[in-house]
């Protein structure tokens, strides 16, 4: 799992995360309205949702082409749960909770290295 979680503001525009991405190094933000996490932001829907569909990133808002909502886990299931629920979903990564707060997040890659 990665912690802690790194996110964007509601507002921010796509090339604000994508920048925020690329400067951590980093496939994903989280993208957030206070304490909330509203949605998750990837490499994907960044080629799918925003690249490929001609929208500008200086204009068009991560929120609007984030996932949403956030699939999570408990932090107390297994490596072995939280990728049988990202195969049957079919997504790369997933929040990882403690009681109702998102706390980290865990990818495909994170169950490889186990």
């Amino acid at each position: 799992m990665s912690s802690p979680v790194i996110s964007v503001p509601e507002n921010a525009t796509v090339q604000e995360a994508a920048q925020i991405m690329a400067d951590k190094g980093i496939s994903s933000v989280f993208i957030q309205d206070r304490e909330e996490y509203l949605g998750i932001f990837t490499t994907t829907d960044l080629m799918k949702r925003v690249v490929a569909k001609g929208l500008d990133p200086k204009t068009t808002s991560a929120l609007s082409v984030a996932t949403s909502p956030i699939l999570t886990i408990d932090q107390h299931l297994t490596p072995r749960e939280a990728n049988e629920k990202m195969i049957h979903h079919n997504v790369k990564r997933i929040g990882v909770t403690q009681g109702k707060k998102i706390v980290g997040i865990i990818s495909t890659k994170d169950i490889v290295r186990l």
